[in-house]
């Protein structure tokens, strides 16, 4: 055997070959490395994984249910909304602990039932009015709702007095006041609803009543004690036997009458006797059955959320619908006098035309056409007795109407051309109209879209959006945008209209509408529903099926962009074809290697 083939190579050989092996891998790899990272920088955007969920335009990050609570806030936190009703009371038998997680729903529950941004956390503006004075009623019976939705915002218990002449009497008085002073205030809180109601309330000195007002403090002739100064100043029972429509009044609270000092007992009473009534709270913090307590308010008038309750209950006492120049207090106004009609015409006025606005306003879907409008709680079921003029409900207000909202603080808002004008309930406020550009906004706009849980609204003029902060009062920066660029490619430019709106199963919507034809907008996936556009008027209205339903005409396609969206599966695709790309890339690669290392 030759004695080479275990010896070495010399030294200075052995040297040459390793110095040219290192070199040419050090090259290979320097190019693999180079290649892969020019890869990664170019590809790499396509390669992620797709996004789980699409963030609706205007959205913000929530604080997660990671931002803890101190074990005080959540004590406190816990024993308001099992109180008031945001939380099932403890099972005393089970003994179960109750966890963090549970805190949060009963948070979320609570910010959207007042409208508030629903966080989830115990944030600074929730805290602020869970601190505040109120009424001692929960604002969710346990039986009726559990999360905290509301299909109106004024609430009643069903429960009712079936007789038109309803008893009170006064049972002691508070020494913060006079006789007199006590007596007066009671008797114009209950006479602030017989005025819209046909009921008639009368003083009994002795004997029994149908509702009983007694002042006490701490614990008393009930299962619900008083606290002592501020939080809860009153409580009272829905109509019924036994306690039902009594009133009780902490006494540690200082009562005054026309007074901005003190608590005032003509507004608390007020409240306390719609309970009497059969109300319950509401949630338009405008309203006075919202439980919070809202101060003295000269020369006060009956809501009109109050109004449309307690009338849901009892009927219109005779001459209290609201008309121009009459009472604006606000109240639903009742049917045209058919007695005495306007020329009817020979088709359904909700059939001709399209709608100018459609505005959810307390708690109502309210449709503006020319100078009429109509009222609908359910889809499909527009109240009886409509449309009717608009002046008859709002004094002042022009005709057809650009856009209109209920902001967040209750005020309801209609635009026209170059102005907007403000109301609070059915009174417009004097200051107004007002010219537009005050808010940063263009002349004309087609839509207003306000997002409740963001303190956002969205106003839209051609193929353009704004989004307008109603905290700040102003026009977020950025802004305007395109409507393709946030909004389904799907969802039409030149709108008439656009409208949020709750279905039966709690599942929140938006409506756009052009040309009688609407597209719903699934707000859980960020895209218009298939099968859309349909006819507004046959889904919304009952008007009778056109002989054309789904096809629009050339104009109202115009502007509508076709190209297809940018949905989640398409993200999807363009990264696996990235990978694939990425793939041979990388074989090309090893085999350009290899020849490099063989030659």
């Amino acid at each position: 055997m030759d004695a080479n083939v275990f010896n070495p190579a010399p030294q200075s050989q052995w040297n040459t070959q390793n110095k040219r092996t290192l070199a040419v891998v050090d090259a290979v790899w320097t190019c693999l490395l180079r290649v892969s990272l020019g890869l990664f920088i170019l590809l790499g955007p396509y390669t992620q994984a797709a996004p789980t969920s699409t963030h609706l335009p205007g959205e913000d990050d929530a604080a997660g249910p990671e931002e803890l609570v101190t074990p005080g806030q959540l004590r406190t936190g816990y024993n308001y909304l099992t109180k008031y009703g945001f939380l099932p009371k403890p099972d005393p038998v089970a003994g179960s602990l109750r966890s963090q997680a549970e805190f949060y729903e009963g948070i979320r529950a609570f910010q959207t039932f007042y409208g508030l941004p629903v966080t989830g956390t115990f944030d600074t503006r929730t805290a602020q009015l869970m601190a505040l004075p109120r009424c001692g009623l929960p604002d969710i019976m346990r039986d009726d709702d559990e999360d905290g939705r509301r299909k109106r915002r004024y609430v009643h218990t069903g429960a009712h007095w079936d007789k038109q002449d309803v008893t009170y009497r006064i049972t002691n008085y508070s020494p913060d006041l006079t006789r007199s002073e006590t007596d007066e205030a009671i008797a114009s809180a209950l006479q602030l609803w017989g005025d819209v109601i046909p009921l008639n309330f009368r003083k009994l000195e002795i004997g029994t009543a149908d509702i009983e007002i007694s002042f006490a403090r701490g614990l008393h002739r009930d299962d619900y004690p008083f606290d002592g100064p501020g939080g809860t100043l009153a409580h009272a029972f829905f109509p019924g036997d036994d306690l039902g429509g009594d009133a009780h009044f902490d006494d540690d609270e200082r009562f005054t009458v026309k007074a901005y000092e003190g608590t005032n007992l003509f507004i608390v009473a007020a409240h306390e006797f719609g309970h009497s009534l059969g109300l319950g709270h509401s949630s338009d913090l405008s309203s006075l059955m919202a439980p919070f307590y809202q101060g003295y308010k000269p020369n006060y008038v009956l809501p009109y959320d109050d109004h449309v309750g307690a009338q849901s209950l009892y009927g219109a006492r005779p001459g209290s619908v609201p008309s121009r120049g009459g009472n604006t207090g606000g109240g639903a106004p009742g049917p045209p006098d058919r007695a005495n009609p306007t020329s009817e015409p020979e088709t359904n006025p909700s059939c001709r035309g399209s709608y100018n606005a459609i505005a959810k306003i307390r708690g109502e879907l309210m449709l503006f056409k020319g100078k009429t409008f109509w009222r609908m709680l359910e889809k499909g079921h527009p109240l009886e007795g409509y449309p009717i003029d608009t002046d008859r409900f709002w004094d002042q207000l022009p005709t057809k109407v650009d856009a209109a909202y209920e902001r967040i603080d209750s005020k309801i808002l209609f635009f026209k051309g170059a102005s907007y004008w403000e109301y609070s309930g059915t009174t417009r406020d004097p200051s107004f109209p007002r010219p537009i550009r005050e808010l940063g906004l263009p002349n004309d706009i087609d839509a207003a879209l306000p997002w409740g849980e963001t303190g956002k609204t969205y106003f839209f003029k051609g193929d353009q959006y704004w989004r307008y902060d109603e905290m700040e009062r102003q026009v977020d920066m950025g802004y305007p945008k395109s409507v393709r660029e946030k909004w389904d490619t799907a969802v039409p430019t030149n709108m008439d209209t656009a409208f949020r709106f709750v279905d039966e199963t709690g599942t929140w919507y938006t409506y756009f509408l052009r040309n009688k034809k609407y597209w719903q907008f699934d707000e859980s996936r960020g895209k218009v529903d298939k099968g859309f556009p349909r006819s507004f008027d046959v889904d919304w209205m009952g008007c009778p099926e056109p002989a054309s339903n789904l096809v629009e005409d050339s104009t109202s396609r115009a502007d509508v962009v076709v190209e297809p969206p940018r949905t989640e599966k398409m993200i999807g695709s363009g990264a696996d074809s990235a990978r694939g790309l990425s793939y041979l890339t990388h074989i090309s690669l090893l085999v350009l290697c290899s020849w490099m290392l063989t030659g």
